[in-house]
C-alpha cells in the first residue's frame, strides 16, 4: 500500500516528536522494571551521597563512578545489609564497580567540595540516560526537517560570502572554546559567592584549552549553597545572552555588520547550551538541583528545571519574527530568492 507523501511526513514528524518526548522523560519517572538504571549527577555539599543498585534480574550490577574533587579525596564504599565495605579513595577519576542488586553505593567527600556522576546498571540500556542522550539531537533535527518538508518552515539560504562566513565560524569557535566556558564557570563562582562561598581561584579551570575539563572550585561552600552555585552555570550565560539580544535590538541599525553579527551569534550559541537542561532532568543537577532545593515538585519542578530552555525557544522565535519582518520590509516575500 502506497502511503501519500504528506501522510509519510506526518508519520515521521509524529514518531520523532514521540521519541523526543521519551528522550526527555526524567529517569526517576521510568519504572525500574523497564529501565533498571540508577543515574545521578551533582555537586558535593559536604554530605554523603547514596545510590541504590537497581534489581535488574542479575545478582551483580555494573556501575561507573566519576569523581572530580576540588579539595581532598572522596571515600567510595559499598553498603549491604550486613556491612559497609570500602572500595577506594579518589580525588579525581573514573571508577568501575560491581554492586550486588539492592546494595547501596556510598560516596563520602568528608565535607570537601567537588562533583560526582554515578551510573548503576547497563551503560547502554535502551531507556538509560546515555542512550537517550545519544538520540535526542537526531530526533530534534528529524522533527525540524519533517516540519520544513510540510512548508511550515522555509529556511532561506542567506548568501553571506566567504569573508562573512569565515567571520561567523571564527565567532563560533571562540565562543565555544573560550567565551562560553568562561562565563559558565564564572556563573558558578558568582552564584556561589552570593550563597556565601569562597572561591579557590588557583584551582579554577576556565577553558578546555589546557586539556582539562573546565570547572569552578571553592575553598569553602556553606551547607545548602551548592544548588544555587550549580544553577549559576546555566543562569549567567542565559542572562548574558538576553542582554546581548536586547543590545542588538536597540543598536543593530546603528552599528556595523560584524558587531551586529556578534551581538546575535553569541547569544544564539550560548542559548543552544541550555539544551543541557533536558539532560539534567535525568540526574538532578544544575537547574533541577535548585528546583529540588526550593521544594518544587511535579509540573512546577519540570517547568523550573527547563526554564532556560524555554527562554532559548522564546528568543529564537523572536529572532525569527524579526527576520521575517525585515524581509517583508525589504519586499522579499515567501516566493523570493532563497
Amino acid at each position: 500500500m502506497n502511503v501519500p507523501h504528506r501522510a509519510r511526513i506526518w508519520l515521521l514528524g509524529a514518531a520523532s516528536a514521540v521519541l523526543l518526548l521519551i528522550g526527555v522523560v526524567p529517569q526517576r519517572c521510568i519504572p525500574e522494571r523497564l529501565a533498571p538504571v540508577s543515574s545521578v549527577k551533582g555537586k558535593f555539599e559536604g554530605r554523603t551521597i547514596q545510590v541504590t543498585a537497581p534489581g535488574s534480574g542479575k545478582s551483580v550490577v555494573p556501575g561507573t563512578v566519576r569523581i572530580a574533587m576540588d579539595r581532598g579525596v572522596c571515600q567510595v564504599s559499598l553498603k549491604t545489609d550486613t556491612a559497609l565495605t570500602p572500595l577506594c579513595r579518589a580525588g579525581a577519576g573514573t571508577i568501575r564497580v560491581q554492586a550486588p542488586a539492592g546494595s547501596e553505593l556510598v560516596l563520602d567527600p568528608h565535607g570537601n567540595p567537588g562533583a560526582y556522576e554515578i551510573t548503576l546498571g547497563p551503560e547502554w540500556h535502551p531507556l538509560g540516560p546515555k542512550t537517550r542522550h545519544f538520540f535526542l539531537l537526531p530526533m530534534a533535527i528529524t522533527l525540524a526537517v519533517a516540519l520544513a518538508s510540510r512548508g511550515k518552515l522555509r529556511l532561506p539560504l542567506v548568501k553571506l560570502g566567504a569573508p562573512r562566513a569565515c567571520f561567523l565560524v571564527g565567532v563560533a569557535v571562540i565562543s565555544g572554546l573560550l567565551l562560553y566556558p568562561v562565563i559558565h564557570e564564572f556563573g558558578h563562582i558568582l552564584f556561589g559567592v552570593v550563597g556565601g562561598g569562597e572561591p579557590d581561584w588557583a584551582a579554577v579551570v576556565w577553558t578546555p584549552l589546557g586539556g582539562e575539563e573546565p570547572h569552578a572550585a571553592f575553598s569553602y561552600l556553606p551547607q545548602g549553597a551548592g544548588p544555587l552555585m550549580s544553577a549559576g552555570g546555566t543562569l549567567l550565560p542565559t542572562l548574558a545572552a538576553l542582554v546581548l539580544l536586547a543590545a542588538w535590538a536597540l543598536l543593530n541599525k546603528r552599528v556595523s555588520w560584524p558587531l551586529s553579527a556578534v551581538l546575535v551569534a553569541l547569544p544564539v550559541l550560548w542559548l543552544i547550551s541550555t539544551l543541557g537542561c533536558l539532560f539534567e532532568l535525568y540526574q538532578n543537577s544544575h537547574m533541577d538541583a535548585l528546583a529540588v532545593h526550593l521544594g518544587l515538585a511535579g509540573p512546577l519542578r519540570l517547568i523550573f528545571s527547563v526554564s532556560p530552555l524555554l527562554v532559548a525557544v522564546a528568543s529564537y522565535t523572536w529572532l525569527w519574527m524579526q527576520y521575517r519582518r525585515r524581509r517583508k520590509a525589504m519586499g522579499v516575500g515567501e516566493g523570493g530568492a532563497h
